[in-house]
């Protein structure tokens, strides 16, 4: 059985995090700020599907732990991104 543990986002620690800015053209420096911050909390592995989702019939309950973690990262890394737009900076579009 293989055991996912829960991972633990602080949105002060994102705040710490500067902002993603067009104007300044950061989106190289915020992207790389933000993979290893969530790779600290454990979390990055999600983002590019290296911590594959479970098989639910095998393992419920950290199949039910992994959705929690994907939902949080991504939530997490949305976000900011809202942040950004609050503060009237632009996340680049693609």
């Amino acid at each position: 059985m293989t055991k996912i543990m829960t991972i633990t986002l602080s949105h002060m620690d994102l705040k710490k995090i500067e902002l993603l800015d067009c104007g300044q053209n950061n989106w190289e420096v915020w992207s790389a700020k933000m993979c290893n911050h969530l790779l600290l909390k454990h979390g990055g592995g999600y983002i590019p599907g290296v911590i594959a989702c479970l098989d639910e019939t095998l393992d419920p309950v950290s199949t039910g732990t992994w959705d929690l973690n994907a939902k949080s990262v991504y939530h997490y890394s949305i976000d900011h991104l809202f942040m950004c737009r609050r503060t009237g900076l632009s996340p680049p579009i693609h």
